[in-house]
C-alpha cells in the first residue's frame, strides 16, 4: 500500500516503523529490513526506525552496528518514549539518532509546573545543540502543543493531528484537505 500511495504522489514524508530489541536481535534483521524496502521499490530516506532504549548493556553494541548499517542506505533513526526509563546519556550519545522523541509523559510532566517545563526544555536544548532533532509525542491540545513548540519541538505528534489510522483509511486521511496542517 506504500507503494501505491507514492505512485499516487500522496504527501508521504516518512514512514516510522517500531521494532522490539527481540526483532533487532535477530541475525538477518538488516538484511530482511532492506529485502522488504527494495522489494517494494520504497526510497530508504522515507523509511525511519523508531527503536525503545534498551537496558540491557549487552545489546548495545548490537544495537549501533545494525543502526551504523541502515543508516548507510539513508534510512532515520529515532529514540522513541525518551523520558519513560533509565536513559543513560553516555550510551545514547554513542548512538547515532536522527530524531529524539520525548515520550507524552514529558509533555504532561512539562504541563505541571515551571521547574518541570524547564527541565523538559533543557533537554530538548541540549538534544538539539548536539545535533539531534526533537520529536514530542502524545500532543491533544492547544497548550500541548504551544508549550512545546516553545521547548525546541521541530516535531509535534499526537491525537491533536490524528488518532491511529487503518492503513485501509489512510489515503482518505492524506487527501482530507480540510485536515490542519
Amino acid at each position: 500500500m506504500i507503494r501505491q500511495f507514492l505512485d499516487e504522489n500522496l504527501p508521504l514524508k516518512r514512514i516510522s516503523v517500531n521494532f522490539s530489541i527481540q526483532e533487532i536481535r535477530d541475525e538477518n534483521f538488516c538484511k530482511d529490513v532492506i529485502d522488504v524496502i527494495s522489494r517494494h521499490d520504497i526510497p530508504y530516506e522515507k523509511i525511519a526506525i523508531e527503536i525503545t532504549e534498551s537496558r540491557n548493556e549487552r545489546d548495545f553494541d548490537m544495537v549501533k552496528d545494525k543502526i551504523e548499517e541502515l543508516k548507510t542506505y539513508g534510512i532515520k533513526f529515532y529514540l522513541d518514549d525518551f523520558g519513560t526509563g533509565y536513559s543513560n546519556f553516555e550510551r545514547i550519545m554513542e548512538l547515532p539518532f536522527d530524531i529524539i522523541k520525548f515520550d507524552r509523559s514529558m509533555v504532561i510532566e512539562s504541563g505541571k509546573n515551571k521547574a518541570s517545563e524547564y527541565m523538559v526544555d533543557t533537554f530538548a536544548s541540549m538534544f538539539r545543540k548536539l545535533q539531534y532533532k526533537v520529536l514530542y509525542e502524545g500532543i491533544e491540545d492547544d497548550n500541548d502543543e504551544k508549550r512545546c513548540i516553545s521547548m525546541s519541538a521541530q516535531y509535534l505528534q499526537g491525537f491533536k493531528y490524528s488518532k491511529p489510522i487503518e492503513i485501509e483509511n489512510l489515503r482518505g486521511f492524506l487527501t482530507d484537505d480540510n485536515k490542519s496542517a
